[in-house]
């Protein structure tokens, strides 16, 4: 099995464990990175939520603290794995409604931005994905967590996005940090 596979299958591996060890409606995953060293080593990389919550703190983990990290410990692959929240964004009738959507988004992410849009947003979904990366390839993986505010959680089935491309400045600066730049 190749390198990058096996790491995906270990955080998939692991996701599926947390979930069997959750016990309220409110419990979550943890942001976590798994990675494979030069020297042939798996170790993962916890992130502390705090951390995420500001864009300050997205920033300097993003830009700085894994990357710098990564570099230390020679990493040569890495699966990124993080809870998120998406909604299909709606038609709209006119430009300025664009806008207050965009605006709505950016003040209060995707659950905030549908609360505020009411019936015209369908209700955002939650997912566990896993972005995954070595020098050459990148994949997207996902799995729907299913929540009914009585019990805990359940991951849905794994499948892998049609992405080729990675997305988003966390996971770019990931990359930037295990390619050779040139």
């Amino acid at each position: 099995m190749a390198p990058l596979d096996e790491l995906v299958l270990t955080m998939k591996r692991g996701a599926k464990h947390i979930a069997t060890q959750m016990q309220s409606p409110t419990d979550d995953w943890s942001p976590a990175i798994g990675t494979f060293t030069r020297q042939g080593e798996f170790e993962l990389v916890g992130i502390e939520p705090v951390w995420l919550q500001t864009e300050q703190g997205k920033d300097l983990l993003a830009e700085q603290i894994v990357p710098q990290l990564f570099r230390e410990r020679e990493v040569v692959a890495f699966a990124f794995v993080v809870s998120i929240w998406q909604t299909v964004s709606p038609d709209f009738d006119s430009r300025e409604e664009a806008e207050r959507w965009m605006q709505a988004l950016a003040e209060g992410g995707v659950r905030g931005a549908a609360e505020k849009f009411g019936s015209k947003v369908p209700p955002p979904t939650e997912h566990l994905i896993i972005e995954a990366a070595d020098a050459v390839n990148f994949r997207l993986y996902k799995a729907d967590v299913h929540r009914d505010g009585k019990s805990p959680p359940r991951l849905g089935t794994w499948h892998q996005e049609p992405y080729t491309a990675a997305e988003g400045r966390f996971v770019a600066s990931l990359l930037r940090a295990i390619r050779p730049q040139g």
